[in-house]
């Protein structure tokens, strides 16, 4: 517990004055940690392309509400934030399938993954989304 408070304490001096900033942060670790787990299951059960359409499915309908409700804090465009979750989902698969075609395995995969899906979501959601 300690370390969570440091962790907590570091993105709130990390994030200052941006506070929805440190809402994304804090609620995308908890909501990319449920759809990566989903992703690792149905990885060992369906094809890649199928896997990473579902989880970020998953991920997508978690992350607009989170949005509206939690981090942004205002209404959001449906329709720019589908667009971010086909860039999203195939930002994934084709990373995904780099990462695991030059022999990485698929936990590291999707570790090196998280960041890059990340700054990519908060900048698009902030500057287009939740406007």
């Amino acid at each position: 517990m300690k370390n969570f408070n440091y962790v907590i304490n570091l993105f709130a001096q990390f994030s200052k004055g941006n506070k929805s900033l440190f809402r994304f942060i804090i609620f995308g670790i908890i909501n990319s940690c449920f759809s990566n787990i989903l992703l690792y299951i149905l990885l060992n059960l369906l094809n890649v392309r199928t896997a990473t359409l579902i989880s970020q499915t998953f991920h997508a309908s978690s992350a607009y509400f989170l949005g509206e409700k939690k981090i942004f804090k205002r209404k959001g465009n449906p329709f720019k934030f589908f667009m971010l979750i086909l860039l999203s989902w195939q930002l994934q698969w084709h990373l995904l399938n780099f990462f695991l075609y030059i022999g990485s395995t698929k936990s590291i995969s999707i570790i090196l993954i998280i960041p890059i899906i990340a700054y990519t979501s908060y900048l698009f959601q902030l500057k287009f989304v939740y406007k």
